[in-house]
């Protein structure tokens, strides 16, 4: 863990503000340090809400892991902090066994 939070990025949102949008390419994946976010996918038309994330959840795992371009959007539902996890980071995770990374 301490591997990974010495090289991961934090960033922060305010409420409103998009963290990762439908259709735009995973280049990375996100942890929920504090806040909230709404998660939506367009459908004929206009958005539908899917569900609530917070603290300690994670976004965007799934399109990073399958190289798919994101399958709704993230919208903060107040001030948020994440944890920035790259791909590249993350393939760099992966390769590294449980020792290397203490």
């Amino acid at each position: 863990l301490n591997w990974l939070l010495t090289r991961a990025v934090v960033e922060n949102a305010d409420p409103g503000a998009i963290v990762m949008e439908e259709g735009s390419p995973a280049d990375a994946l996100y942890v929920i340090a504090s806040g909230s976010a709404d998660i939506t996918k367009r459908a004929v038309g206009q958005d539908v809400h899917l569900a609530v994330r917070g603290k300690g959840e994670m976004l965007g795992e799934m399109s990073l892991i399958a190289n798919e371009p994101r399958s709704a959007t993230v919208r903060a539902r107040e001030p948020m902090s994440l944890l920035k996890i790259t791909r590249g980071l993350f393939e760099e995770l992966l390769s590294n066994t449980g020792t290397a990374m203490v």
